[in-house]
């Protein structure tokens, strides 16, 4: 379609050249002789009325300069009395010589009221004019004459110009028309392209609206809002489909489970079981040759991965199938949250990363203890996996209108805007085309976030992740039932603690 348009366009643009310039060129050569044969003639006849106004019978200085004014138009004058002897002559060699030429010669054609004679033969141009004028009783033939064969020669070469001109007009016309072309159809290729995009329903890319025509750009910002919109629903839609998943499995979609885990867990161990296959054959086939000790260790490594893989997957399992059978009750997140920070105490004083936490007291919820230390103990080891030496790691718990938010915020590298969403989708997550998508396995760690994402669907609760300064904060709200005790203010980053708050730094 784009080859298309720039085909239009340098068409268009030939069709413009030819039809003004090759029509201005058809134009000349067929009237341009015609029309300066003619604006001659009307001079000519202008000229012989002021010629009556003269005193033939006595031409003084300022009578000749009219003639020498008309002279530099390429008039010739010619002016005789009834005995054809010379008055007045442009030339002034043999002026009996250009009296018999011009006029005894064409006698028949002088009259009163003169008429213009042409001579347009291919040798030569030359329009005249003979007339009789009488002053006083006396008899004067004038004859006014101009050769045109200069101007003949003018038009031909003009003619031939403006070939050249037609011909110069296209070739830079065309380039100047294909740049112009590539200028449109690029920035329309771009909004294609965009489009196709959005259909496929990837929204990474946005059309330019920076190009030089206005046009372009609305339409340009329009794709993008539109893309945006198409984003937004397609996350509403996406949220929708995780929430009615949860509800189907709380309807007793056991088996479906089971199929699920079998299938995904059979995928899952493939690989590391290949690299242990491999392994195991180095080891048998180069004896004492390899590095043994090398094997053994990667072969413990790859078991170890399986068996937390498996260890995930089977709890995500259980998290699953207990749904509808768990037991709800009222839970004091402010008590589970001071056991959890002392549980981990140790690993962040171990890793050398500075852990400051904020719990506000007496924070109830109605829920599942074991299940929610699991989410919140997933947060805590998501950080703790992706903070640095020497990094920082808050922790909070606050209340704020009836609901109940835990906050765990980590130093480090942000996450891309566009992974936000897919972090909570498990590594055995489907893709559009049904496919496993490697891509997705590489971003986050296992199952983590998606069991996190799971419990607090349980509770009725909602979770996220946000960029924020130097760093990412994740976070959950719980409905509340608050039991008691002042209502606390979220917590501010960067060392401001709050009630019952523990410091857990340790220095590097």
């Amino acid at each position: 379609m784009i080859k298309k348009i720039k085909g239009n366009m340098i068409m268009m643009q030939w069709a413009f050249l030819l039809i003004v310039v090759g029509g201005s060129s058809l134009v000349f050569s067929l009237f341009a002789t015609d029309y300066y044969v003619g604006q001659k003639s009307k001079m000519m006849e202008e000229v012989f009325e002021e010629i009556k106004s003269v005193d033939l019978k006595k031409i003084d200085s300022d009578d000749k300069n009219l003639f020498k004014s008309y002279e530099n138009e390429n008039f010739s004058f010619v002016i005789a009395d009834a005995n054809f002897e010379p008055i007045y002559t442009t030339r002034k060699s043999g002026p009996k010589a250009q009296v018999y030429k011009n006029v005894n010669l064409h006698i028949e054609d002088f009259t009163e009221q003169p008429k213009i004679r042409r001579n347009m033969s291919k040798v030569m141009g030359l329009i005249r004019f003979p007339g009789i004028i009488k002053q006083d009783g006396n008899l004067y033939y004038v004859s006014i004459k101009e050769e045109i064969k200069s101007a003949y020669s003018s038009f031909k070469y003009t003619q031939t110009f403006l070939g050249v001109v037609i011909i110069i007009s296209l070739l830079v016309g065309s380039l100047i028309m294909y740049i112009l072309s590539n200028r449109i159809s690029n920035p329309i290729e771009e909004i294609g392209e965009v489009a196709k995009r959005v259909a496929k329903r990837d929204f990474t890319r946005k059309a330019s609206t920076d190009t030089s025509f206005q046009e372009i750009n609305s339409l340009a910002a329009n794709i993008n809002s539109m893309s945006d919109q198409i984003q937004e629903y397609v996350q509403r839609l996406e949220g929708d489909k995780d929430r009615l998943e949860i509800e189907n499995v709380q309807q007793g979609k056991i088996d479906e489970v089971r199929k699920e885990f079998m299938a995904n867990i059979s995928h899952e161990l493939k690989t590391p079981l290949t690299v242990i296959s491999s392994q195991v054959e180095m080891l048998q086939c180069m004896g004492d040759e390899i590095d043994r000790e090398y094997y053994y260790n990667s072969i413990v490594e790859e078991v170890s991965k399986m068996s937390d893989m498996i260890g995930n997957m089977l709890n995500l399992t259980v998290i699953e199938h207990h749904m509808d059978t768990m037991q709800m009750g009222k839970v004091n997140l402010s008590e589970m949250m001071q056991y959890l920070m002392l549980k981990y105490d140790a690993l962040f004083r171990q890793s050398q990363i500075k852990c400051n936490y904020h719990i506000e007291p007496e924070c109830f919820v109605m829920g599942n203890r074991v299940f929610l230390e699991q989410a919140v103990g997933n947060f805590v080891m998501n950080a703790f996996n992706h903070t640095l030496q020497g990094s920082l790691v808050e922790i909070s718990l606050s209340r704020k209108e009836g609901d109940v938010f835990i906050e765990v915020y980590n130093e480090g590298e942000p996450i891309p805007e566009e992974d936000l969403d897919k972090i909570w989708r498990s590594f055995y997550m489907k893709g559009d085309n049904g496919a496993i998508q490697e891509e997705e396995r590489s971003m986050h760690a296992g199952l983590g976030l998606y069991i996190v994402r799971s419990i607090v669907g349980l509770h009725h609760g909602e979770c996220g992740a946000v960029n924020v300064d130097n760093g990412v904060e994740f976070w959950m709200k719980l409905p509340g039932k608050v039991s008691g005790g002042e209502t606390g203010e979220n917590r501010k980053k960067h060392g401001k603690k709050g009630i019952n708050s523990i410091d857990m730094n340790v220095e590097v």
